[in-house]
């Protein structure tokens, strides 16, 4: 793997390029991990429940 110093002012410049059109320059929201817990827990504990309710229904 090359060294940041051995990288040429050439290939910075068509890497910074790339990195600041299309994809790369889309604004994000900010990351929520409690958003995402709070959506993780909610469908585990709806995937539990469904799976109780076939477990009553299936089961006798």
């Amino acid at each position: 793997m090359r060294r940041e110093d051995e990288i040429s002012e050439e290939d910075r410049a068509r890497v910074a390029k790339v990195t600041s059109s299309g994809i790369h320059s889309v604004e994000r929201k900010p990351f929520r991990p409690l958003y995402m817990m709070l959506m993780l827990t909610a469908v585990t504990v709806l995937l539990s429940v469904i799976a109780v309710v076939i477990e009553r229904i299936y089961i006798p």
